[in-house]
């Protein structure tokens, strides 16, 4: 007939010819491509298999389809808009629990979470906390027997979970962190199950959407990862979360969302990210990428997005000695990592947290002003006010995401900014203090010494190093040089000082940012930033990758 299998996406077929692409299931299809073709190829499907005359899209595994016209809330223009309802299968799920429950009323509310603790920890317990012991013969402690609900909430958050997964993005979190706890389940669960239904039962009208307001030549693929460190106050572990979407200047279409908690500890917000971002790329970013190049008939880069600059200088170097347990812990390997974000089709660059996408998908909120923008930003909204457009600062685009060429990101150069005047008589006090210092060796070359002082990243997170207490008097004289020649309003957070050499190149690891460089005393050669020569009497302002 013409369709050919999408290779690692069963019951998906392609028509190169006619463009068409053919999704069954079971004894559900749905063919999407040009209209033109849309007849051509239902009659070669209808050549082999005995079917129903087509229709319009409308129900499709239990989710209505509504396709109209809106105006863009980017551009003002009219884009086409795809709107996936389920507020029928939530509207049952909600009668379900109030069956299940006895609940008899469900209050209005604008978040889905209820903070949640460990039942173990008196300090924090609702029916100890400031009283002291509980009184004999008064309520139970929440950790004493099992909730209420222990016997459906199963039920309830399964049924739930089948609607999240396919168009309500925005319930993952909440249900995901509920059924980790199906098996010691308490009274605070029944609780925090309540407020997940009052919020369901409050936001019927919200609606997963996406619109296409561009050509296919134009429109990208968008992976974001995220991780909320130690999030889970009973366990201490972290939560993984993942958002794809299909991105272009009038172009916006969630297509996947992904919240699971790790399997393990993480001891810093680097680690959790590394393995969020493991999770994303392994389950949603390569497997799509298969997809949209068969279906946009051209090489398809994902654009993965990352807010932790920590995380990213690990996986573009594929060096961290101090996290080498991931392997065994967490099963996740560094280096494939870096190996894969060095492949042609997966650009790794950092995005700012108030734009991160799956934020969404690893805390909770309890502030609406948040949660609306967190709504936002995975294009779940309220249709009846949504459509209309917006100023620019009231919408996140994709307008800020880099060429997918990594070619042309690596021949822009970076500009200096500046450079300071550093009065000679100055630098006095600095050069008695670097001339008696006792100069730990281990630098670039023999007899050189690399000393960092002030903030320093290791499996924690920052530290202060030893050097600062060690070379005290220095540290002061530096503070003291920098702010009388940068002005008050720069701080600085970490000093690298090179004495009787510098590298080739020299890039500070993790630093991110502005930066400062200056030299001092008779050098051999020349130190330069940016191709440009650092010379005597002067700090030059830089970016801090720059070599």
């Amino acid at each position: 007939m013409g369709f050919e299998r999408v290779a690692d996406w069963r019951s998906c077929f392609y028509h190169p010819a006619l463009k068409l692409f053919l999704v069954v299931y079971v004894d559900d299809f749905k063919l999407s491509g040009p209209t033109a073709n849309l007849a051509e190829g239902w009659k070669l499907i209808r050549k082999g298999i005995i079917t129903d005359d087509p229709h319009p899209m409308s129900l499709f595994l239990g989710c209505n389809h509504e396709e109209t016209t809106q105006t863009s809330p980017w551009t003002g223009k009219k884009v086409r808009v795809l709107t996936y309802n389920m507020q029928s299968f939530l509207e049952d799920a909600v009668a379900k629990y109030m069956t299940l429950s006895g609940s008899g009323h469900l209050r209005k509310v604008t978040t889905p979470f209820l903070e949640d603790y460990d039942p173990h920890e008196p300090a924090v317990n609702n029916q100890s906390a400031g009283k002291g012991a509980p009184i004999p013969g008064g309520d139970p402690l929440d950790n004493e027997g099992d909730g209420e609900l222990k016997h459906c909430a199963a039920s309830i958050l399964m049924k739930l979970l089948y609607a999240a997964r396919m168009c309500r993005y925005d319930l993952l979190h909440p249900i995901g962190r509920l059924a980790c706890l199906i098996t010691k389940w308490d009274k605070h669960c029944d609780r925090m199950l309540h407020r997940l239904m009052c919020y369901v039962n409050s936001s019927l009208h919200l609606r997963k959407v996406g619109w296409v307001g561009d050509a296919k030549e134009d429109v990208g693929v968008h992976l974001y990862a995220d991780a909320d460190f130690a999030g889970c106050k009973r366990t201490k572990r972290s939560t993984s979360g993942g958002f794809l979407c299909m991105g272009g200047p009038d172009t916006f279409f969630p297509v996947q969302a992904i919240s699971r908690k790790q399997t393990a500890v993480s001891h810093s917000t680097p680690e959790a990210e590394i393995v969020a971002a493991d999770l994303s790329v392994r389950t949603i970013g390569i497997p799509s990428v298969t997809l949209w190049d068969t279906l946009f008939e051209r090489d398809v880069v994902c654009m993965f997005h990352e807010d932790n600059a920590a995380m990213i200088q690990v996986c573009r170097t594929g060096k961290n000695p101090t996290m080498r347990h991931l392997g065994r812990t967490h099963h996740v390997d560094v280096m494939w990592l870096s190996e894969v974000f060095k492949e042609p089709w997966l650009r790794l660059f950092y995005e700012k947290s108030a734009f991160m996408r799956a934020d969404i998908f690893t805390k909770g909120f309890d502030q609406p002003d948040k949660w609306g923008h967190a709504l936002d930003l995975i294009n779940h909204i309220d249709p009846k006010s949504f459509w209309r457009h917006r100023a620019a600062d009231e919408v996140v685009t994709f307008d800020s995401t880099p060429a997918p060429d990594p070619a042309l990101a690596a021949t822009q150069s970076l500009e200096v900014v500046r450079d300071f005047v550093l009065p000679r008589k100055r630098l006095r006090t600095l050069h008695r203090l670097i001339t008696k210092a006792k100069w730990p060796k281990g630098g670039a070359l023999n007899d050189s010494s690399s000393v960092i002082i002030g903030a320093h990243m290791n499996f924690s997170g920052p530290v202060v190093t030893p050097a600062t207490e060690l070379l005290k008097e220095l540290t002061q004289e530096l503070n003291a040089i920098l702010s009388d020649t940068l002005g008050p309003t720069e701080k600085w957070s970490t000093i690298l000082v090179e004495v009787n050499t510098v590298k080739t190149v020299r890039n500070m690891d993790y630093a991110d940012g502005k930066a400062f460089t200056f030299v001092h005393g008779t050098h051999s050669g020349c130190a330069s930033v940016c191709g440009k020569e650092l010379t005597r009497g002067s700090v030059r302002q830089h970016d801090a990758q720059s070599g």
